[in-house]
């Protein structure tokens, strides 16, 4: 069994991953995707994805018409093209995501249905908007647990399965693909009854599998959906109802972990094509090295630290989460390295595993997924104490992180209090008494910071390591001159969300 999914995006940099994400964990096989003219770097996350999904990209060239029209043709191409290698499709948008509730996996669910059902109604849960003004740090499916009820009359839409080999080839809309032969049927197995094409008479069953929409979220998220041109027809009394919001279901976010995961590899693949192709216009000549004019740098100015809550616990990494825990065996402590000359500046979070090499991990309400977290260091002139500040971000609001005794760190607080300080305990080597210098990361960074720090530098180091310089470039942002600077920055705007 194929099943494939189809959709439309444009400029979804900042939600396409955990969209793809979410799907490849249930068990899509091919991604039929159609970038309608993206600006923001989407089609490189897509490429990036597709080294490790079966991810088809088609352009919509631009066009006078609507974006409903352009929807009806891709739709129609679709499935004309995916008759023969698919026997299941699924279309949906990317503010939608499937949930299922009886099987871990679709082709579990779709094999319940034999040859005499043709299509499956899949009724959407639809989500209101949360009152914020910027988009959460979080997936969709994570910052958003309130939805309205069952027999609300946008859950009465729905979103479908189809076999493709059995469309009467007639289009209604993107909800409802009439059927030469074969059963309409809801998750449930039974006979749809419709009030008009893709809306049902009856409320949502969600009992076996529903569409989460999230029309909503923030205002931020409105008003991009409104530029894209990609606008729900939700209206926005509707949105902010509180009829929308009659329902707490924290279940999904269960799922969020395992989608970070993949994400990793996926942004750090997207890096690394950005890498490839900055550096066809700073070619590297053969003879060219690093310099040495800044040698003693490093040991002048950088200290290592390990982080030290206001509570006394030890912070270490569990299940990719920074969390506070009365004082054990792990290893994986959370420590800072900074500059002592630049304080207020900016500082990077980082842990080592048992092997002593960098550990990826993730901050409750920060968005950056790679193993070196950029915080703004703060002086907290209480004992010497500092507040760390996140920088970045999908949100880029510039939060506090804090200890909440025994729970995962979370970077939410607009405001410092004593939950949000925090000592830094100096550690001249590390837990093991190795040498900081004998570490691949540091050698990079001395390498770095002894040069002539600019992209050329950067694009060399990641010919030595390239996996380790991916990882230090918010390190290397902050030494670029300006102007370099900014245009690394412009580069990455794909992957800045996940990274700095």
């Amino acid at each position: 069994m194929k099943v494939a999914l189809v959709g439309i995006v444009r400029n979804e940099r900042k939600d396409i991953l955990h969209w793809l994400g979410w799907h490849a964990k249930l068990g899509i096989d091919s991604f039929i995707i159609f970038d309608d003219n993206s600006d923001d770097g989407t089609d490189l996350l897509l490429k990036a994805a597709s080294l490790s999904l079966d991810i088809r990209l088609f352009r919509i060239e631009k066009a006078s018409n609507s974006f409903s029209e352009r929807k009806r043709i891709v739709y129609l191409d679709a499935i004309a093209g995916l008759k023969k290698s698919a026997e299941w499709v699924l279309f949906l948008d990317t503010d939608e995501y499937l949930n299922l509730y009886r099987h871990n996996h679709v082709h579990n669910f779709l094999a319940e249905f034999d040859e005499k059902v043709g299509a499956i109604a899949v009724n959407r849960c639809t989500y209101g908007a949360n009152r914020e003004i910027l988009r959460p740090e979080h997936p969709n499916p994570y910052a958003f647990t309130h939805h309205s009820a069952p027999n609300h009359r946008y859950n009465r839409w729905i979103k479908s399965f189809i076999r493709p080999s059995y469309f009467n080839g007639v289009w209604e809309n993107n909800h409802y693909f009439p059927l030469v032969k074969g059963r309409y049927v809801s998750p449930e197995g039974k006979d749809v009854q419709w009030v008009q094409p893709g809306e049902t008479s009856t409320p949502a069953e969600w009992k076996t599998a529903r569409i989460m929409y999230y029309p909503g979220g923030s205002l931020e998220q409105l008003v991009e959906r409104e530029r894209r041109g990609h606008a729900s027809t939700i209206r926005l009394e509707d949105l902010y109802s509180e009829l929308m919001t009659k329902i707490h279901d924290s279940r999904p976010q269960g799922q969020v972990k395992a989608i970070k995961e993949w994400m990793r590899p996926i942004i750090m693949q997207g890096v690394a094509l950005t890498l490839t192709k900055i550096q066809r216009l700073f070619p590297l000549q053969h003879e060219e090295t690093l310099t040495t004019e800044n040698q003693n740098l490093w040991k002048t100015n950088f200290k290592i630290a390990r982080v030290i809550p206001w509570n006394q616990q030890r912070l270490e990494i569990h299940g990719g989460l920074v969390c506070a825990q009365e004082r054990t065996q792990n290893r994986s402590t959370l420590f800072i390295l900074y500059d002592k000359t630049k304080i207020p500046g900016t500082a990077l979070l980082f842990a080592l595993n048992n092997t002593n090499n960098p550990l990826d991990f993730s901050i409750h309400a920060d968005s950056r997924l790679l193993g070196f977290l950029p915080y703004d260091l703060l002086p907290a002139q209480t004992d010497g104490r500092v507040f760390l500040r996140k920088k970045g971000g999908l949100s880029q609001k510039r939060n506090f992180l804090t200890t909440v005794p025994n729970e995962p760190l979370v970077s939410d607080r607009p405001n410092t209090a004593l939950w949000e300080t925090f000592e830094l305990q100096e550690c001249p080597t590390a837990l093991d008494s190795k040498p900081w210098e004998e570490f691949p990361f540091i050698r990079l960074i001395k390498a770095f910071l002894s040069s002539t720090r600019n992209i050329k530098v950067i694009l060399y180091l990641a010919k030595l390591d390239r996996a380790l310089s991916v990882r230090l470039l918010p390190f290397f942002l902050d030494y670029l001159p300006l102007d370099e600077k900014l245009f690394l920055e412009a580069q990455l705007m794909a992957v800045q969300p996940f990274l700095f």
